[in-house]
């Protein structure tokens, strides 16, 4: 049996003015990690980011947004080797503030 070339992650990210609007699909090694999701993503958005925020975006995924996958919260950073399988879906919330 052949083995898996690459998984398909869908990731939605909710912070439009810098992702855009937001929904990717990452082609990941099957050994991928919510690390690596995380890393091609500050490849691509992480200047135009840190331009808009003056934040560094891994800091900012691990103590300011909320990370999701399939559903359940993420602990970040605790949970950055968590492994990714084909067709999870990864979202990334910014916390909503006021009442």
């Amino acid at each position: 049996m052949k083995g898996v070339s690459e998984i398909l992650v869908n990731v939605k990210v909710y912070y439009f003015s810098v992702f855009g609007k937001g929904a990717f699909t990452l082609g990941l090694d099957p050994d991928a990690t919510v690390l690596d999701a995380l890393n091609i993503l500050i490849g691509k958005f992480g200047d135009d980011f840190e331009k808009e925020t003056g934040r560094n975006l891994m800091e900012a995924l691990q103590s300011y947004f909320n990370v999701f996958l399939n559903g359940k919260h993420l602990d970040l950073p605790s949970e950055l080797m968590h492994g990714l399988e084909d067709e999870d879906q990864l979202i990334i919330l910014r916390p909503v503030g006021g009442g």
